[in-house]
């Protein structure tokens, strides 16, 4: 009994794994499609988090984003952090794609795609569907 439990759990894994990967394509894709305007942007500043895990201090820096339309700026704090570093200097400039009807919306080119991490989640969920019912479970 406590195998089928075992397996049930790796699976919904796997698919958790293969759903993030598959979420992320995806919203890459969708913001490629609506964010169609380009315009010059800066990084104004790198935000660092700092977090303790296991008694171990981590840090991740958050660029932030400044680009202007319509005569109106906007700041932006990119969803996607870097460790040890900052990914971008300050002051560096940056090409913003935006949605013309939500300027809000955006991605920066120069922080590229997440396409090989979204492929590795997909991978590994879907090793992790694969194996699952080729593992043996100690008792």
């Amino acid at each position: 009994m406590e195998e089928n439990v075992l397996r049930i759990v790796l699976v919904l894994v796997g698919l958790v794994f293969a759903g993030v990967g598959g979420f992320l394509i995806w919203r890459g894709k969708n913001l490629e499609k609506v964010c169609t305007v380009q315009v010059g942007g800066i990084v104004s500043d790198n935000f660092l988090s700092v977090k303790y895990k296991k008694g171990r201090r981590r840090e991740s820096y958050y660029p932030i984003f400044k680009y202007s339309v319509g005569g109106i700026e906007y700041t932006q704090q990119s969803s996607f952090g870097t460790g040890r570093s900052p990914k971008f200097a300050i002051g560096q400039s940056v090409k913003v794609f935006y949605n013309p009807s939500n300027p809000k919306q955006y991605y920066v080119l120069e922080e590229g795609k997440l396409t090989i991490m979204a492929i590795c989640f997909i991978a590994i969920g879907v090793i992790i569907l694969v194996a699952t019912p080729f593992m043996k479970f100690q008792g």
